[in-house]
């Protein structure tokens, strides 16, 4: 199981939780440049102390170059104290809005680069992908969400599978022990191993998909639970 957590997903029951996660993606900034997680710093020490493999995100809402770097830096100051797998932006909102999504992303990634960062994700939703083109953003590994009509918790079907990912967060109605409330859910999706995201030797970028058969079981990619924000119908 995958989780993603933040301050949505309230007091956490780790003794619960920590048993059946493969690792867990957790929010640590956003609100550009001043804005930590409250959660944050109980949720990664608990990680650490159930052996939890964990990545970071920020909730990126940069309008311009300037932004775009200190957001990055803030971001890389808090989390990188803690030695995360990876780093990864979360596109969506404001820098959407403005259609300077893609720049503000390039930027956003050069400066964690430049301050150290190791491996760095992409977060943002399978019509955004498609819209705004984030392919050369220099992302290390792609997160997409996309849930479909339903939203019901279940892959969706073959009609709303998202863009070729490493990553894809297919419904936000999910539940795993520990966490009172819905989860968003997420599967491995693309070629990359689960020895990929829980610290083991890290692949060069290979985007593909997993094959899903009529029954709707995923082959060569791991079910899992995470959470999210953007829903694509």
């Amino acid at each position: 199981m995958i989780v993603d957590i933040s301050k949505h997903q309230g007091d956490i029951d780790w003794g619960q939780l920590a048993p059946s996660l493969d690792f867990v993606i957790m929010k640590a900034t956003g609100d550009k440049y001043n804005g930590t997680d409250p959660t944050f710093a109980y949720n990664v020490n608990q990680c650490k102390a159930h052996g939890v493999p964990f990545h970071v995100f920020h909730f990126m809402r940069s309008l311009s170059v300037e932004e775009a770097r200190k957001e990055a830096a803030y971001f890389y100051s808090v989390a990188s104290l803690h030695n995360p797998i990876s780093y990864v932006v979360d596109v969506e909102e404001d820098s959407l809005a403005c259609g300077i999504a893609v720049e503000m992303t390039k930027v956003f990634i050069a400066e964690l680069r430049r301050l150290g960062a190791g491996c760095i994700g992409l977060y943002t939703g399978h019509s955004a992908y498609t819209e705004f083109g984030f392919a050369g953003t220099g992302f290390d590994w792609l997160w997409i969400a996309r849930y479909g009509y339903r939203n019901d918790g279940n892959l969706p079907d073959k009609n709303h599978r998202p863009v070729p990912c490493d990553l894809w967060q297919y419904s936000s109605h999910g539940k795993a022990p520990g966490i009172a409330g819905d989860v968003d859910v997420d599967i491995i999706w693309g070629d990359k191993p689960l020895s990929y995201f829980t610290g083991g030797d890290v692949m060069p970028v290979i985007i593909g998909s997993a094959h899903i058969d009529e029954n709707g079981k995923a082959h060569g990619g791991k079910p899992g639970n995470q959470t999210g924000k953007e829903v694509d119908s």
